[in-house]
């Protein structure tokens, strides 16, 4: 009787032997955690230089408006200056101008100093004197701007003893004349006729 061969126990994978797939995989977490590592690494760089640009923008952004502003008030002072200056020496070819006009026509000084017509007009106009007749007397102030009427209260006139027509309730009053007003015996005479015509007697003559 021919005995079975034996069989041989299968070696199983736990705690006294490491398995390859284990190990392949904590070698892949490894990698991936590494990459990670590198990839925040370059992430807090590049964070760092932006955030050291903006800061440089936020700076010169303060600077040009600190220039801006100051040549702003130095434009300003510029142009008033060069405004009263300007003003000053208007009021020199203005005065000449003036002078000038005394003899040659507002068209032969335009001719003259090659300047426009309206030009020299409004020249002479604003630096032409006022006459002496304004400067020497002038106006008191009562006369320069007349106040308002004084109000003075209604005049009543007296009451008239004798009624008017507007008084009258009817209107206007007949007067009557002396032609219109009847005699008073040639009244008596007509009465004493129409009664005797009543009583049927015959008017006395």
């Amino acid at each position: 009787m021919m005995t079975a061969p034996a069989r041989r126990p299968r070696r199983r994978s736990g705690h006294g032997a490491e398995s390859p797939t284990l190990a392949r995989l904590a070698a892949a977490r490894e990698q991936l955690d590494a990459e990670i590592v590198e990839r925040r690494r370059c992430e807090d760089q590049q964070l760092t230089e932006y955030a050291a640009a903006t800061d440089a923008v936020t700076e010169a952004e303060a600077r040009r408006d600190a220039a801006l502003a100051d040549l702003e008030r130095q434009a300003t002072h510029v142009r008033e200056a060069a405004e009263q200056e300007l003003a000053t020496l208007e009021a020199r070819q203005g005065a000449v101008l003036v002078a000038l006009h005394a003899d040659r026509t507002a068209e032969e000084l335009a001719t003259l100093v090659s300047l426009p017509l309206r030009r020299v007009r409004t020249l002479l106009r604003t630096h032409r004197e006022p006459p002496a007749a304004a400067v020497d007397s002038p106006t008191p102030p009562h006369a320069q701007a007349p106040g308002p009427p004084a109000e003075h209260p209604p005049t009543r006139s007296a009451p008239d003893p004798s009624p008017s027509a507007d008084d009258a309730p009817g209107g206007d009053v007949p007067v009557a004349s002396p032609e219109t007003v009847p005699d008073a015996g040639a009244s008596a005479t007509a009465a004493a006729a129409t009664a005797a015509t009543e009583d049927g007697l015959a008017p006395a003559s």
